[in-house]
């Protein structure tokens, strides 16, 4: 068994302890000296001690909770009661991606087929340049310019042919989203 194996095993052997002492106790309480005489293990409140880190894991991981004494009384919550019975619920298996930010016109799921159609509304941008564009207000209004332009003559993006514009859209990110929309749509149309 490896190190790791080794550690990870007596962690769980820690939870298991809290829950086993735990469960038929007002509010969970457990005390860290009956862990260490279950574990066979020493534990002193002055002193950094292995206890003390699977406590740190756990109490991070909101499985157990302090009560006095940093965790030298202690309570297993209802979710380290959930992990020591199993009763997590289980991830589906596939692919889990996480998306922040704007996902509307967004296909998500695992049908075999989607269309996606650009809507992309250079009036509401040049709208939002001027309440939101402060100082680089000309700057993006040229940085739209030159997209809408690539975009109308079918050219290729070249590398850094908006970087120029680099500092304004640094600063006006809703302005960089808008602009990898608009590109993101022309992209995936069909040709017809």
């Amino acid at each position: 068994m490896s190190e790791f194996d080794d550690v990870r095993e007596r962690r769980k052997q820690f939870l298991r302890a809290a829950y086993d002492f735990g469960k038929s106790r007002v509010a969970n309480l457990v005390s860290m000296d009956e862990i260490a005489q279950q574990m066979s293990l020493e534990w002193n409140q002055l002193e950094n001690t292995e206890l003390d880190e699977y406590a740190a894991y756990y109490g991070g991981k909101g499985l157990i909770k302090g009560q006095a004494d940093g965790f030298g009384l202690f309570s297993i919550t209802p979710a380290g009661i959930d992990e020591v019975e199993g009763n997590n619920a289980q991830e589906p298996p596939g692919s889990i991606f996480q998306f922040y930010g704007n996902v509307q016109g967004s296909v998500i799921g695992t049908h075999n087929t989607a269309e996606l159609t650009n809507s992309f509304d250079f009036r509401a941008i040049e709208q939002r340049i001027e309440e939101e564009g402060g100082e680089e207000k000309e700057e993006l209004r040229r940085a739209l310019a030159q997209v809408q332009r690539l975009l109308e003559r079918d050219e290729y993006l070249d590398r850094g042919a908006l970087s120029q514009f680099s500092g304004a859209m640094e600063k006006h990110s809703w302005f960089t989203g808008s602009v990898m929309q608009a590109l993101l749509g022309f992209a995936t149309q069909a040709v017809g």
